[in-house]
């Protein structure tokens, strides 16, 4: 029984998985696409080790200032003034980063499916909802993540699955025609979502077993890698290098799976991930 106001690793992992990898599914076949061509697999592997840094750098200040989060920290480390300004970039930074997240989300809701609804009801109903889990508590979110991860992992294997006909693994090659080059060009903008994870610095304070942040912040990072570069690999094996001219190639993957004639247009999975 984990002890009130208290998560274990594992759920800490869970909870931020999703954290980036939402914002992955949609966006990163295209943006690593533009760069790495047919390459772009390759990518999240070299953006993963900005999350492994972040990860492993938030596990030992938190070892070094067990109990604290960055923003109690950084007034250890820095000093009063130099700290509170650090704790106020942070904490404008996360604020400036949800609000790209919400009207992404807005857009991809209202542009693909609730043509006619205004943009701010569908923002204002996710921040509502996000309101309601924050009120809850952090074991609310944690335990909501466990619930919601898996059911999203298994809808994107259903589309995976069903996209299996109509792959091509021979567009995979060249490997490396151009060199190593363009596989770290596409990981530019990856590897700023991957250090998000060190957002777990201000979950590991309230871990059971603190002894196992560490394992488990690094297993969600190599998790969300993994998605990224099956939601790469199963666009370029659909569309080849043209993957990039998509806003959503996941989006365009989904809408593209027919079945007998039966089972087609599911794009209302994406919409569920």
């Amino acid at each position: 029984m984990i002890e009130k106001g208290r998560i274990s690793a594992l759920q800490m992992a869970i909870t931020i998985y999703p954290t980036i990898m939402a914002t992955a599914i949609l966006l990163v076949p295209a943006i690593t696409g533009k760069f790495a061509k047919q390459d772009m697999w390759l990518s999240p592997i070299w953006a993963s080790f900005a999350g492994f840094l972040s990860v492993y750098i938030a596990q030992q200040l938190n070892r070094r200032y067990p109990g604290q989060t960055v923003i109690q920290y950084s007034e250890r480390i820095l000093g009063w003034i130099p700290g509170k300004i650090i704790g106020f970039v942070f904490l404008f930074f996360y604020l400036h980063t949800n609000g790209i997240v919400l009207r992404e989300y807005g857009e991809f809701v209202v542009g693909n499916f609730m043509t006619k609804t205004p943009m701010v009801v569908v923002i204002g109903s996710m921040v509502l909802v996000c309101s309601f889990s924050i009120h809850g508590g952090l074991k609310v979110i944690a335990r909501s993540a466990e619930f919601l991860v898996p059911v999203v992992i298994i809808l994107l294997l259903v589309i995976v699955i069903l996209l299996i006909p109509d792959l091509e693994p021979k567009n995979l090659y060249p490997v490396m025609e151009k060199g190593i080059m363009p596989s770290l060009m596409g990981a530019v903008v990856p590897s700023s979502w991957f250090t998000e994870f060190f957002l777990i610095s201000f979950l590991l304070p309230f871990l059971d077993k603190k002894e196992k942040g560490l394992k488990w912040g690094m297993i969600s990072v190599f998790a969300v890698m993994l998605t990224m570069v099956v939601t790469n690999l199963f666009s370029l094996f659909l569309f080849g290098n043209i993957t990039a001219t998509f806003t959503y190639p996941v989006m365009s993957a989904a809408r593209y799976i027919n079945l007998a004639d039966f089972l087609q247009h599911l794009d209302s999975i994406v919409m569920a991930i």
